[in-house]
């Protein structure tokens, strides 16, 4: 059972901008018509960091071992296995993809692509930050 709100009479409705000559009533927009009953509309994003998540917090996670192959094993078993999950559900999804990614992952970028998914680039990184002084202490 849908459940849906008579329109706000005109007299009810608070008045309008000054200067417009109406009387500031809402009208409710007509509800979209979607395929096959669908009660809803859903956009799924995905971001595909890949090994920038791990190198971002400092400039020496680069050198720890562990940290890219965290982020190369999301590329390697995690993307197919995306890919294989939203083709069964025909769910098309927009995969938001950082400039380091693209150009250390291009083979990744392609299947996404090639599998129908929208490419958008995402926002840089934040720059690390920057080298942290000691406290200092006031001697007055």
């Amino acid at each position: 059972m849908t459940r849906t709100d008579p329109p706000t009479p005109a007299a009810a409705a608070p008045p309008g901008p000054a200067g417009t000559g109406g009387t500031g009533a809402r009208r409710r927009q007509p509800r979209p018509r979607r395929p096959e009953g669908a009660r809803c509309a859903v956009a799924p994003t995905l971001t595909l960091d890949a090994e920038l998540s791990w190198l971002r917090p400092h400039p020496s996670a680069r050198h720890r071992p562990k940290n890219p192959l965290a982020g190369t094993y999301g590329i390697r078993r995690g993307v197919p296995r995306l890919l294989e999950l939203l083709d069964a559900y025909t769910l098309p999804t927009t995969w938001f993809v950082p400039e380091h990614t693209a150009l250390r992952q291009p083979g990744a970028v392609r299947r996404i692509a090639a599998a129908g998914h929208e490419i958008a680039a995402a926002a840089p990184p934040p720059p690390p930050p920057g080298p942290r002084s000691a406290p200092t202490r006031s001697t007055a």
